[in-house]
Parts: C-alpha cells; sequence; structure tokens
C-alpha cells in the first residue's frame, strides 16, 4: 500500500460504523470483520457500533506496512479520532489499538492515549470523562512535535516528552477497534474489551497543524 505526505495530500482512512453486516463492517476498501455479534445503533453520525464489554471488536487487519498500523513508519505524524458514548468503565479497557505502538485506553480513572516508538513512550491521560455521553475524541502525534489529546475539539492534555521503555517487537499486530494485541500491554496483565458507542472512527497519515494548515480537517 502506497501512502502519499505533505506537500501531497496524506492517506485518509475514516471507518463510519454506518453499517454492519455479514460479520463485517461495510467499508469500500478494508475488510473489516467483528467478533462477538456488535449490532449498529444510531449513533452521532447515522449509526455507531454498540460493543458490549464481551468479546466484541472489530479486526482492521495487519497494517504494520505503513503508518497506519507501525508507528515507527509514522516519521511525518499521525491524527486520529473518534466519537465515543461510554456505557462503562473497567481497568485496562481498550478502544483503540494500531498493533504498532499506539493505544487508547481506559486505566485508573483516566482515558489514555499512548505512543511507543523505538523505545520511546508519549503518554496523555484524560480525567473526568462520564458515561452515557458522546465525545468527540482525538489525538495527534508528532516525532517533534510530541502528543496531544482533545475532547470536543479543546486542547485536554498533551506532553511533548518521552520516556524510555523497552522496545517491543509489535510485529504481527493487527489495527483493532474494542480489543487489544497481545503485546500492548507492559505486563502481559488482562485487558477488557470496550463497553462503549463509537462512531465516525478516523486516521490522517499526517499531523493535526498540517491538517489543519492545508484544510484537510475543519476544527473549532
Amino acid at each position: 500500500m502506497h501512502y502519499l505526505f505533505f506537500p501531497g495530500k496524506p492517506e485518509h482512512i475514516l471507518i463510519d460504523m454506518d453499517s454492519v453486516r455479514g460479520g463485517r463492517i461495510e467499508h469500500s476498501s478494508l475488510t473489516i470483520p467483528v467478533s462477538g455479534n456488535p449490532v449498529n445503533i444510531p449513533g452521532k453520525i447515522n449509526n455507531a457500533i454498540r460493543l458490549d464489554g464481551n468479546r466484541q471488536y472489530a479486526d482492521v487487519g495487519d497494517h504494520g506496512d505503513s503508518c497506519f498500523g507501525n508507528m515507527k513508519l509514522c516519521n511525518h505524524g499521525i491524527t486520529g479520532s473518534m466519537f465515543l458514548n461510554f456505557r462503562n468503565f473497567e481497568e485496562n479497557m481498550y478502544y483503540l489499538t494500531s498493533g504498532g505502538g499506539l493505544r487508547l485506553y481506559y486505566a485508573d480513572g483516566k482515558l489514555y492515549a499512548s505512543v511507543d516508538r523505538a523505545g520511546q513512550r508519549w503518554e496523555v491521560g484524560i480525567p473526568y470523562l462520564r458515561k452515557d455521553k458522546w465525545y468527540f475524541v482525538e489525538y495527534t502525534w508528532h516525532p517533534e512535535k510530541g502528543l496531544q489529546v482533545y475532547v470536543d475539539n479543546k486542547l485536554a492534555g498533551d506532553t511533548k516528552q518521552s520516556t524510555s521503555v523497552p522496545v517491543k517487537d509489535f510485529s504481527g499486530g493487527h489495527v483493532l477497534i474494542g480489543s487489544a494485541n497481545p503485546r500492548d500491554s507492559d505486563d502481559g496483565r488482562r485487558f477488557s474489551y470496550a463497553n462503549a458507542l463509537v462512531d465516525e472512527v478516523e486516521t490522517w497519515l499526517g499531523n493535526r497543524d498540517n491538517l489543519i494548515a492545508f484544510d484537510y480537517i475543519i476544527r473549532g
């Protein structure tokens, strides 16, 4: 798969969640099987997918040959977003993993966005999120700018500094919505499947500031 970067338009992946049929989320170019028989319900934009925390998730596949699934290849940054409506919180509950160093999960009373790359980790925790309320959650990372997390278009947390962590072999990991990959946890501890409504999962292979500057995304 070939990806374009600035000054050309960066690669853009949108999974709108509007239709689950025949054990898959319908998509024009990706094969996205679902496990546990999740269903569509009315969402923030058209339909959403309901994940009930009982082994329900979507598997977007192995994208280890691109920034989409491998943070080592994200030299130009990555930006992702989704609408989330949390139905319940459990420790180590996963909403998204790239399979290659990017994670969105809940722990210790916070929603964490975390990026691992070459033995360095950037991590931001967002507290005080409520159940049964729609949030627009957005993360953006760049090797020089660090990691920022926005909630409802407002900066909720950021870090430019990374911490040193053991280098992980993420080979074979999949982009998952609502589940974790085996190598995501530092200590192999049990994870929880997402219990939430999920809508409009979007990824841009570029930094948020540049995407706004070139009018690829509109915020505010």
